[in-house]
């Protein structure tokens, strides 16, 4: 029996584990720098005695690292742009 049923398999399927390493430098490094300033913005804002920002200076700072996401997004589509579609000045274009 194979499928989504067969003996042995939890219903409704869970996630599974993600196939890609993330134990390599540089994702590593990246959370211990978005990690580091989280904690650093916490402890700063209850240092001063302004505690009550702390929801609003988190939900900032990553809204500040999805819009990086969104930036590069948009970096790499005008890339393929430039890189991988047709000339449209009549050029020939070489083709394997």
């Amino acid at each position: 029996m194979t499928g989504p049923c067969r003996p042995g398999r939890r219903w409704p399927p869970g996630p599974s584990p993600n196939p890609h390493d993330r134990s390599v430098g540089h994702p590593l490094l990246g959370e211990a720098v978005a990690t580091s300033g989280l904690v650093l913005a916490v402890f700063g804002l209850a240092r001063t005695g302004r505690l009550r920002f702390a929801p609003v200076a988190v939900a900032s700072y990553l809204v500040g690292f999805v819009s990086t996401q969104v930036i590069g997004g948009v970096v790499g589509l005008v890339l393929v742009g430039l890189i991988f579609l047709p000339a449209r000045d009549g050029a020939v274009v070489a083709r394997r």
